[in-house]
């Protein structure tokens, strides 16, 4: 929550320099198709270059935690794609992740309100396969579908 208050909040800054427990950083770094890669992964890289800076081993601290940590930078840059609407760019995110074991086609069906032939006309442009899985999608690709489903909800208001 830290992290996202940070980033939507309207704050004047460029980088967000960060020490978190290693997994965290782990999943804010992450790649499509990895185990670490969720709704996190994509909002965070959506607006903002991600590096881990170091990892800091638990024995440097006292008394010695669970885990180790690690220093990520977070460097914002909110022109790094083109995103129409970034609140329902991080709904379609959420909802491509809220149900990690099914298709992304059933998580939009049920989060997004969204009909069969809607998916399949948006799958058909954006040239995506009908079983994919929302942690296969790459950043660009969760940008392009954002933007084709805020044209086709901006149609729907329009009629």
């Amino acid at each position: 929550p830290i992290i996202f208050r940070l980033l939507n909040g309207g704050f004047n800054v460029t980088s967000i320099t960060l020490m978190v427990q290693k997994e965290v950083a782990e999943r804010l770094c992450a790649k499509p198709s990895t185990k670490d890669y969720g709704a996190m992964t994509v909002q965070v890289q959506s607006v903002a270059d991600v590096r881990l800076m170091r990892v800091v081993n638990r024995k440097m601290f006292t008394p010695v935690p669970k885990v180790d940590s690690a220093i990520v930078n977070i460097e914002l840059n909110y022109n790094k794609f083109k995103i129409d609407n970034l609140q329902l760019h991080s709904a379609v995110v959420e909802s491509a992740f809220s149900m990690r074991r099914k298709t992304l086609s059933n998580c939009l069906k049920s989060k997004m309100a969204l009909t069969k032939s809607q998916i399949d006309e948006l799958y058909l442009a954006l040239n995506l396969d009908e079983n994919v899985r929302g942690e296969q999608l790459t950043i660009e690709q969760f940008v392009a579908l954002s933007n084709a489903i805020n044209k086709l909800k901006m149609t729907e208001n329009n009629k």
